[in-house]
């Protein structure tokens, strides 16, 4: 089995645009970002403080993230 990996997000985006529309792909770009800052924070969370205070933050974080994704959500509903 041969897994070809993508040398540029400019592959990426033009094989991805074969299967989805801009839009998706842009949402898809959001929806990644969004994950990869939130790991960036935890993973700075858990370096600064010791356990249990660092898994105590994280998921104070967590149910943070999980309030703006919602907000985020109901505005895209409603068009903003």
């Amino acid at each position: 089995m041969i897994i070809r990996v993508p040398i540029s997000t400019q592959h990426v985006r033009l094989t991805m645009l074969n299967y989805m529309t801009q839009q998706q792909f842009n949402d898809l770009l959001h929806a990644l970002r969004k994950e990869v800052m939130s790991n960036m924070i935890k993973t700075a969370i858990r370096q600064q403080f010791p356990e249990p205070l660092a898994s105590q933050y994280c998921q104070r974080f967590d149910d943070f993230k999980m309030v703006v994704d919602l907000l985020e959500y109901k505005a895209k509903q409603n068009g903003r």
